[in-house]
């Protein structure tokens, strides 16, 4: 479980490195908690 976790965790930091809308585009803009 730790496991997909991690991986979830290093797809949306990718997404954000990459600045590509991960799952829903408007999470990126208006996401308070980052």
């Amino acid at each position: 479980m730790r496991r997909q976790f991690e991986k979830i965790l290093m797809q949306r930091t990718l997404c954000i490195i990459s600045h590509k809308p991960c799952g829903n585009p408007a999470t990126k803009i208006s996401s308070p908690t980052g």
